[in-house]
């Protein structure tokens, strides 16, 4: 009888975690896949979606995190008002490349590639860490979300 009651347990949570992802598409901020799937996310949501792609770093200077870890950090950091004047919800998807090589990270807004004025768009994820106020200022700017609200999610339709 426990084992019974044990199995429809883990399937009604199974269960209510998928309705929930149904419900809210930007749950779990933090997601393991590709470049692709960042911005479909984002031009489908009208987000502010992040993609690191993780390298091990030199073989005489190893990164200091996994992309894994990275993504962690900054999904919570651009949603804290400790590190932004612009608190916003994000997704983040990462990929883990296991080869030697930098971490590199890119901003996705509303399905298209963010972009510095000199054109660049390849960031490491300490660089975007500094400029958490840049990267919420624009996307807040591009839909029409007052600079003064306090915490902003992203739109689930």
């Amino acid at each position: 009888m426990k084992k019974i009651i044990m199995v429809a347990f883990v399937f009604l949570c199974v269960a209510t975690n998928i309705q929930a992802q149904e419900k809210d598409p930007l749950n779990p901020p933090v997601r393991e896949g590709g470049y692709g799937d960042a911005v479909t996310c984002s031009g489908k949501n009208k987000a502010l979606v992040l993609f690191i792609l993780g390298g091990k770093g030199k073989k005489e200077e190893p990164e200091k995190y996994t992309a894994s870890e990275y993504a962690k950090l900054l999904q919570a950091g651009f949603k804290n008002p400790k590190y932004t004047n612009y608190p916003t919800e994000t997704v983040v998807y990462y990929r883990e490349t296991n080869k030697y090589g930098p971490t590199v990270a890119r901003i996705i807004i509303n399905g298209l590639r963010y972009e510095t004025d000199s054109g660049a768009s390849v960031f490491s994820p300490s660089m975007i860490g500094n400029y958490i106020d840049v990267f919420t200022k624009y996307y807040r700017e591009k839909n029409n979300i007052p600079l003064k609200d306090k915490q902003i999610t992203t739109d689930n339709n």
